[in-house]
């Protein structure tokens, strides 16, 4: 309702009032509540915390370079143990991350399990789990997913500044990582809260409040801490937000074929990468083949940094596998990856 006629309404239902300094001072107080109904908050909590549950695992969900970072910040302020330790940039538990994506369940059980003997309350930050959580949000007990949305052509430009990627490709594959979130969430009964990174700089404190009562944090000290946690892209992030020593691109997957490019960010080596289909390693090959495409706009003085994984007789793709493309040695996918094989 627009708020000039909210007003009018609110004057009518009082004009048949004295005009006191009490009527005013009561007609006042109900327009300013009225109006503080309207106001966007951009974060809502769909689904609330089990409270007599005192051991639970925070989740941070979302799409590399779209906030998770600064949500990830405010938890570990907030005293949540995220498996990093005290000046991390960008709150990623190595650990964790690559028992996730070594395909190896044992092995990420037992990570877990370590994790769960020390804490109650611990949690980690990792965007690229979104492809995989469905099949091992399961192995966690009692998650709790905070998940974290940012206005797609930022999530671009910021990739475009770090890792020289195309800003179109950029934001379609920022869309399809929200829609499968989505189906997650909407299919899922898990406690979850729904966050605007931009809307959660402007909103610090309701923002950072109903995070700790999301998780179950009362100490004001460490929600004084958590505020002042929650800003946009701290220096100490931009210098060092790049987590790969490679920059690449997962261009497309065909039933037999995987494409794409791959070169070190700092030399013209040809590097190593690694095929993952639904988070279990597959294949390597060498990111050697001609790019004329890469090297046109200037990314590669030769070109010769193309990959082809080719699955003919090898692997047989399905409907909905997730295809992801890494770096040897590395926990940080390609640009575009993962992709989900849609036939």
């Amino acid at each position: 309702m627009p708020v000039k006629v909210l007003m009018q309404g609110l004057f009518l239902e009082n004009r048949n009032q004295t005009g006191s300094a009490d009527t005013r001072s009561g007609l006042e107080q109900k327009m300013t509540e009225s109006l503080e109904g309207l106001v966007n908050l951009g974060f809502e909590v769909i689904r609330g915390p089990e409270r007599t549950a005192p051991e639970k695992t925070i989740i941070v969900l979302g799409v590399a370079r779209g906030g998770t970072s600064m949500v990830a910040a405010a938890l570990f302020e907030l005293g949540i143990p995220l498996g990093v330790n005290d000046g991390s940039v960008v709150y990623e538990d190595v650990e964790l991350a690559r028992a996730m994506e070594s395909g190896d369940t044992g092995l990420l059980k037992s990570v877990i399990r370590d994790r769960n003997s020390k804490h109650a309350v611990w949690g980690f930050k990792r965007p690229s789990t979104s492809a995989q959580i469905n099949r091992i949000a399961k192995l966690f007990r009692n998650p709790h997913f905070v998940v974290v949305f940012r206005d797609v052509f930022a999530i671009a430009s910021r990739n475009k500044i770090a890792v020289s990627t195309d800003p179109f490709r950029n934001m379609i594959s920022s869309l399809k990582q929200y829609r499968s979130l989505l189906d997650f969430l909407e299919s899922s009964r898990y406690p979850a809260m729904l966050v605007s990174y931009e809307k959660a700089l402007l909103k610090r404190e309701p923002f950072v409040q109903t995070l700790a009562e999301f998780v179950g944090v009362t100490e004001n000290e460490a929600v004084n801490r958590a505020f002042d946690a929650v800003e946009p892209e701290p220096s100490r992030y931009l210098r060092n937000a790049r987590l790969t020593d490679t920059m690449g691109y997962l261009d497309r997957i065909g039933k037999d074929r995987v494409h794409g490019w791959a070169k070190p960010t700092r030399g013209h080596e040809p590097v190593t990468v690694e095929l993952y289909i639904n988070g279990n390693k597959t294949m390597e090959a060498t990111a050697d083949r001609l790019r004329q495409d890469v090297k046109d706009r200037g990314v590669h003085p030769t070109g010769l940094c193309g990959f082809i994984f080719d699955l003919s007789g090898k692997v047989e793709l399905k409907h909905g596998d997730v295809i992801a493309v890494r770096a040897k040695g590395e926990i940080q996918e390609l640009n575009a990856s993962p992709k989900t094989f849609r036939p």
